[in-house]
């Protein structure tokens, strides 16, 4: 965990510099459940978590009110299952061979990029808000489930 008490500052600056690419395209990811291709696209379990946690993330930086309190409720309240999530994805980019650092570092700045945009901030925001209120009370063997329909719930909200 120490190198992301390092990554989540260094991402959230890429993130709110840049903008998105505008090359994302439609994927269909389960039957009620259609995002763009971009950083939450083609996703192991880990890689879900990861990206979700990520996501309220920014969330909790850029919604105001309560969400930082909630997010900070959700990270005690899975805490275990975040480590775990992040040791796997990290794992997952360490058998690709190569600097797999970099690729990792790469694909947060992308997911952190996909969220800080501006555009869609209002809508993505009302989306958060009630993610973060019921992850904290989700069960950890239902987490996996509830990060793959959050995550499309908030891409959506982005307009992706």
């Amino acid at each position: 965990m120490k190198s992301s008490r390092f990554l989540v500052p260094l991402a959230l600056i890429a993130a709110l510099t840049a903008c998105g690419s505008g090359r994302e395209r439609l994927t269909a990811q389960g039957p009620d459940e259609t995002i763009y291709a971009g950083p939450n696209a083609g996703l192991s379990a880990a890689g879900t978590l990861w990206n979700l946690r990520g996501m309220l993330n920014v969330a909790a930086l850029k919604c105001g009110g309560d969400a930082p309190d909630r997010y900070n409720r959700m990270l005690k309240v899975h805490s275990r299952s975040f480590a775990r999530a992040q040791s796997r994805l990290q794992r997952e980019y360490r058998r690709g061979g190569g600097d797999w650092q970099v690729r990792f570092d790469q694909r947060q700045t992308q997911l952190y990029n996909h969220v800080a945009h501006p555009r869609g901030e209002r809508a993505f925001c009302a989306a958060a808000g009630p993610v973060l209120v019921e992850i904290a009370t989700v069960e950890r063997g239902d987490l996996p489930r509830y990060a793959v329909r959050s995550l499309a719930t908030l891409d959506r909200a982005l307009g992706r």
